[in-house]
C-alpha cells in the first residue's frame, strides 16, 4: 500500500501529539520505575557481594581432571574486589542503571505509542479530538484512558518486582469502538 507524504506527516502528527498526551500522564511511573530499577540493581550487587564474602575460603568437594574426588576451596578474592570497588563509586552506578531503565523504558514506550497509533485514531484533526485522561494510581498499577468520538482505549501499566527479579512492566490496551 502506498503511502503519500500527506498522510505519513498527519501520523507522525498524531504520534507526537499522543507521546505529549501520554508522557504526562506517565510521569510518576516511570519516575518510580527509575527509583526501583536504581534500588534493586545496587541491592543486587550488594546480595552478590555478602554471598562471596560469605563462601570465600570454604571447602568443598570437585573431581579432578582424572575424575578422582578432591577437596577444594572456594576463591572469591578477585569477585570481592571488584564489586566493593564498583559499590564504591555508587554515583557512576546510579547513572548507569537510570540511563539502562529509562532506555528500556523509552523502547516500551515507543512499542505502546505504535499501538495507539494503530488502533486508528484519525489522523485529521486530531488535536481537537483525541484525549488521554488518568484514571487511576493503585499499588504498582496505573491506567488511563486515551480517547476520541470514535473509540476509545483502556490502557494499564503493571509493574512487577522481587528480590530475584529485576523490575519490571507490561502495557496492556484494550480497545472499544463507542
Amino acid at each position: 500500500m502506498k503511502v503519500n507524504k500527506a498522510a505519513l506527516k498527519r501520523a507522525n502528527a498524531l504520534r507526537f501529539h499522543l507521546k505529549l498526551l501520554v508522557e504526562k500522564q506517565l510521569i510518576n511511573f516511570q519516575d518510580e520505575y527509575l527509583g526501583m530499577y536504581v534500588s534493586w540493581s545496587i541491592g543486587k550487587m550488594q546480595r552478590e557481594l555478602a554471598d562471596n564474602i560469605e563462601k570465600n575460603g570454604t571447602e568443598y568437594e570437585g573431581r579432578d581432571y582424572n575424575g578422582k574426588v578432591v577437596k577444594r576451596v572456594y576463591n572469591y578474592d578477585g569477585a570481592i574486589k571488584r564489586l566493593e570497588t564498583e559499590l564504591s563509586r555508587k554515583n557512576m552506578l546510579t547513572y548507569e542503571f537510570i540511563n539502562t531503565a529509562k532506555n528500556g523504558y523509552t523502547a516500551k514506550f515507543n512499542k505502546l505509542l505504535d499501538k495507539l497509533v494503530g488502533f486508528g485514531f484519525e489522523a485529521d484533526n486530531y488535536k481537537n479530538q483525541v484525549r488521554v485522561d488518568f484514571i487511576s494510581n493503585i499499588g504498582h498499577e496505573f491506567e488511563f484512558m486515551v480517547y476520541n468520538n470514535d473509540m476509545e482505549v483502556h490502557a494499564r501499566v503493571i509493574l512487577a518486582q522481587g528480590e530475584i527479579n529485576a523490575p519490571h512492566y507490561r502495557f496492556i490496551t484494550t480497545k472499544r469502538n463507542k
